[in-house]
This record gives structure tokens, C-alpha cells and sequence, in this order.
């Protein structure tokens, strides 16, 4: 757009004045980066902004963050995988590995049962149980190695399946009574037989260790367990071959 302008001069006591055109300078306009690309870089008179290179500079901006971020995740996925499966080992290796435990309850009738548990691994554990219980006129006294597996691998707590082998010295008693035709009192006669048998059992349990520092062990179960004897023995006798079992049992872990 043009302006314009007027001279004067003072020309022997006349003055005289002339108009003329201007015509304005060129002005650069100033531009400003994008927001994303650093708000506030701008363009001064002397350098112009070329826009092509902007844009590849917001493209190489845009593209490093991206890279930076993506390293950056993939390094912070690697160090809490490591985490978790340090966690993981420390949590299947720490932490008690022995467990005395017995059944308080049977104790107020007169019987025992009781074991001793140590882990051997993530989800094996061995244990030497004993006990002496009676059911109806029999009574049992137990010896018996277990292998207790936890398929959970965290040995000594959770769900857990075991085997064993052991012996069982068993005493037997059958009472026979005889009536008499008149009416009387009965003749009775009691048979007591003793003898000793190997047997097999499965057993299967859950146990929870308690506390801030895992030392209360709490344990509930059941299983059957077998006697190998042999036909002669059983046969003479009340006990039958197969024997339910049952585990209800407060322990200390360390």
C-alpha cells in the first residue's frame, strides 16, 4: 500500500510546497513454531522461518521422543520381569523350612499324632509322622515316611498331595458272649490279638502359615490308608485293610 508524503520550502517570502509517493519497505513477518514443536522459536527480519524445514524438524522431534519412550518401557518390562522372578525365587526359598506340628485335640481323649516336615525343594517336602489312635476295640500305633508334593511350588504352604510308607503295630480285640438257656448273666470272652503290618497311605492337605513371620502352621486333611500284612492275620482279627485318616494339626515353622 502506498503512501503519501508532503515537502514544503520557504522560496523568497513564498512557500512552496511538493507531494510525492512512498512506497513502504518490505516487512517480514514473524512466525512462531508450532506448540508441539517448542512454542515461543520465532523468526527474526533477518533469518525468515523456511517452513519445510520446520516441519522436519518437528518430524525428527516427534520421532526421537517415540524412540526415547519405547527404550525406556522396554527397559523398565525387563527390570520388573527380573524383579518378579527374583521375587519369586526369594518367596519358593524364604521363609520357614521345618515344621513340628501335632493334633491338640486328640490329646484330651489320650492319643497322639504328630510330624516333622522339612522342604526340600520348591515342591517337594519330607515328612516322618507318628501317631497312636484307636477306632472302635483296635488300636493303631503309626510309624510313617511321607513325600509330600505341592503343586504350587511353595513348598510347606497351599495345597498338597503325599505318599508314605510305613508300619503299623496293631492290637485287636474281639469279644465273644455266650447265653445261657436260663436266664443269666452272659459268658463273655475276650480275644486279643497283636501284630505289625506294612502299610501304604495318600493323603491330601491344605496348610496355611500364619503371621508376619509364617511361624504358625495350620494344617486340615485326609487320606486312606492300605496294610500290606498278610490274609492270615487280617482274617483272624476285626481290622480291616483299609483305614481312613484324618489331619487336624497347630505347628510351629522355623
Amino acid at each position: 500500500m502506498k503512501r503519501r508524503d508532503s515537502t514544503c520550502h520557504d522560496t523568497s517570502g513564498h512557500l512552496a510546497c511538493t507531494t510525492h509517493a512512498v512506497r513502504p519497505s518490505p516487512t517480514l513477518v514473524t512466525r512462531t513454531l508450532p506448540i508441539a514443536c517448542g512454542a515461543g522459536w520465532a523468526s527474526d527480519g533477518a533469518h525468515p522461518i523456511n517452513e519445510s524445514d520446520m516441519r522436519r524438524y518437528c518430524s525428527a522431534i516427534i520421532l526421537t521422543a517415540f524412540l526415547t519412550f519405547a527404550l525406556h518401557a522396554q527397559t523398565l518390562h525387563a527390570q520388573t520381569l527380573r524383579e518378579q522372578t527374583r521375587s519369586l525365587a526369594e518367596d519358593t526359598t524364604s521363609g520357614p523350612s521345618r515344621i513340628v506340628s501335632i493334633n491338640p485335640f486328640i490329646l484330651l481323649f489320650g492319643y497322639f499324632s504328630g510330624e516333622y516336615e522339612k522342604r526340600v525343594s520348591s515342591t517337594l517336602s519330607v515328612a516322618v509322622a507318628g501317631s497312636y489312635i484307636k477306632f472302635d476295640s483296635d488300636r493303631y500305633t503309626n510309624l510313617d515316611v511321607k513325600a509330600r508334593l505341592y503343586p504350587n511350588e511353595l513348598a510347606m504352604r497351599g495345597f498338597g498331595i503325599a505318599t508314605s510308607l510305613g508300619a503299623t503295630a496293631i492290637r485287636s480285640s474281639n469279644t465273644d458272649c455266650v447265653f445261657a438257656p436260663t436266664p443269666s448273666e452272659p459268658t463273655c470272652t475276650t480275644k486279643v490279638k497283636t501284630f505289625t503290618s506294612p502299610a501304604v497311605a495318600v493323603e491330601l492337605q491344605y496348610q496355611w502359615l500364619l503371621g508376619s513371620r509364617k511361624h504358625t502352621a495350620v494344617t486340615l486333611g485326609g487320606g486312606l490308608k492300605r496294610f500290606l500284612g498278610s490274609s492270615a492275620k487280617f482274617d483272624q482279627s476285626s481290622v480291616s485293610r483299609f483305614l481312613p485318616t484324618g489331619r487336624v494339626s497347630i505347628g510351629y515353622a522355623y
